[in-house]
């Protein structure tokens, strides 16, 4: 579906027989809404999906996404993005610019990280309007670059473990509403 310029509205599907969704809506510029996935263990890759889909407000929950390894700019520049599922992804190793650019998403949705987690750079970058992040599991995230960069609406920095984190440069840039920070240990 990469490039449909014209497609609005994606209904709910079975994909439990799909294990790789990249790219699959990418560049979607008129998609608004897409329903549930019903997917399996056998998903590994979620990299792109939605990436430049700038008219995308919500997305349906994903049933299965305890195999993916990757979710590199899922939503990047969603920029109408108000509502994004919760995921569960003890498998991901990067989440590089996953939500970068969505200027509309005023709360991160919750995820749950495993101990392979290594580089988030980026992940909320851009994200304006954010104002709330959740806790997630960050104890294995060596890299933070630019992680909340230009999160002009963050009020209080998340409580995230950063013990093993070896780049923190520009976090929290351009973080103009900031005013909490916690005690982390570098």
């Amino acid at each position: 579906f990469a490039s449909c310029s014209l497609l609005a509205y994606v209904p709910v599907y079975d994909y439990s027989q799909t294990t790789n969704t990249a790219a699959m809506f990418v560049s979607c510029g008129r998609l608004v809404s897409v329903g549930a996935f019903n997917t399996s263990a056998a998903l590994t890759d979620i990299s792109v999906m939605f990436n430049a889909c700038g008219s995308l407000r919500s997305v349906g929950a994903f049933t299965n996404t305890a195999s993916v390894t990757t979710t590199v700019s899922m939503y990047g520049n969603c920029f109408s993005l108000v509502d994004a599922p919760d995921l569960n992804l003890p498998m991901v190793t990067t989440v590089v610019t996953m939500y970068s650019g969505c200027q509309s998403l005023i709360n991160a949705p919750a995820m749950t990280f495993g101990s392979v987690l290594l580089n988030m750079t980026s992940c909320f970058f851009d994200c304006v309007s954010i104002r709330t992040l959740p806790v997630y599991n960050t104890s294995s995230v060596v890299n933070f670059t630019s992680t909340l960069a230009n999160c002009r609406s963050l009020v209080t920095a998340p409580a995230w473990d950063l013990s093993a984190a070896t780049v923190i440069s520009s976090m929290f840039a351009q973080c103009a509403s900031l005013v909490t920070i916690p005690a982390y240990d570098f």
